[in-house]
């Protein structure tokens, strides 16, 4: 299997409209916009969709917003193309996505404290930030020395690339290094109304944070995430709570991040998440690496050409295939019935199952039993009928389902 990283994107991905298209083409893109509306007791799917800019971009709504749209994006993924990532990372926010896709936190549990932690950093009334492009940020970590020397707070709060960077401090700080820079042609764009993420000032936000981080049940690593005050993997989750704590106070290292991971044998990134951001910083300074997205941009037939040798190396064992085969035909059927309550318990519900199923053999690494296939089975068949499929195409998707399979064994299959 070729190795592979998937990125999520932070704060300033977000755009009215996000999601939606998404949402239109997979079914379980909806069912987690549906849950998260459930979770915040608010319509967030709606400001997604079409809501008011100023509504968005609210610290305490935008945060939660990306999340959202970055999970409802990788759920679609991870069933399209089942073959787990080498490797995840996110940017700021998007750790907190990046371990969520790994299954070490719940979505339930990670919208909360996302949430939490946008109300927490929208009461630091202190502070302001910056990105600084096309200067070489080795000269800002000096320049923020010198005034740090003059008793002006100022820091590196993000290492993007070698020549962009995020600096955030005291206001009077960052607009004293905004006007040095400006004079050296520096490119400034000033991050209104953004807490100042990443350094001292969120102390007391880490704090509770912390507090908040050490109630939540953590879970396996389905596969490694890089954190972004290390740059290198979580060792186990028992790690989570202090560094997504400390990570409010201290820089991102993405450049770091994305340097350890191509020298882990990685070339491509697929980045998940409302925009291409992430991808554009690795293009940068990596011409060598393969970038695709998911969700903003149609990369879709680069992406199953890139998983295409895997996924045939994948379907040379009959068990794994016939679950793995199950599931996208349940999720790539079009649904006819908008009855909720037949969906959920004829939808919904079996699928879960199979899914939750197949992710735990997964992380154990074992092949499934004749009748955890025959279970599959059962759920493809609910789910056929639930969405009302027209019989021709029920037939054609049983053809994809046990395609090279023995005849006897496909009505053996569908009989129990």
């Amino acid at each position: 299997m070729r190795k592979y990283a998937v990125i999520f994107p932070g704060q300033g991905a977000q755009y009215i409209g996000m999601g939606k298209t998404l949402c239109q083409q997979y079914s379980i893109a909806e069912n987690i916009f549906n849950e998260a509306n459930d979770i915040l007791h608010m319509d967030i799917k709606r400001m997604c969709f079409s809501g008011k800019v100023s509504e968005l971009n609210r610290i305490e709504n935008v945060l939660p917003a990306i999340f959202i749209v970055s999970i409802a994006a990788y759920r679609a993924f991870e069933q399209i193309h089942p073959i787990k990532p080498f490797v995840a990372a996110g940017h700021s926010l998007g750790e907190y996505t990046a371990l969520t896709a790994s299954g070490v936190l719940s979505f339930e549990d990670a919208l909360n404290i996302v949430r939490r932690r946008s109300e927490l950093a929208a009461q630091i009334r202190d502070g302001a930030m910056s990105i600084i492009d096309n200067y070489d940020v080795s000269d800002v970590y000096l320049l923020c020395d010198e005034l740090a020397s003059s008793g002006k707070y100022v820091v590196v709060a993000c290492k993007n690339t070698e020549d962009q960077c995020v600096i955030c401090g005291d206001q009077s700080a960052v607009l004293a290094i905004e006007d040095i820079l400006s004079e050296k042609k520096a490119q400034i764009t000033p991050m209104l109304s953004s807490p100042p993420f990443h350094c001292s000032l969120m102390k007391s936000v880490s704090e509770t944070l912390k507090e908040e981080l050490m109630k939540i049940k953590m879970h396996e690593f389905a596969f490694p995430v890089y954190s972004n005050v290390l740059s290198t993997a979580y060792l186990n989750a028992g790690y989570i709570p202090e560094l997504l704590s400390r990570q409010v106070i201290e820089p991102v290292l993405w450049w770091e991040t994305i340097e350890n991971i191509i020298d882990h044998g990685v070339s491509t990134f697929i980045e998940i998440g409302p925009q291409m951001i992430l991808s554009d910083l690795i293009r940068r300074t990596h011409d060598a690496s393969s970038l695709l997205s998911f969700s903003q941009k149609n990369d879709d037939p680069q992406i199953r050409t890139f998983f295409a040798g895997d996924i045939r190396s994948l379907h040379r064992n009959y068990e794994i295939t016939l679950v793995t085969k199950c599931i996208a035909a349940a999720v790539s059927t079009k649904n006819k019935n908008w009855n909720n309550d037949e969906y959920h318990k004829g939808v919904v519900e079996p699928y879960k199952t199979v899914r939750n199923m197949q992710v735990d053999l997964q992380q154990k690494r074992l092949h499934p039993t004749q009748d955890q296939c025959i279970q599959a089975v059962k759920m493809l068949q609910s789910v056929l009928q639930t969405k009302m499929t027209p019989e021709n195409e029920c037939e054609k998707i049983w053809d994809y389902v046990f395609e090279g399979e023995d005849l006897s064994l496909r009505k053996q299959m569908q009989a129990v």
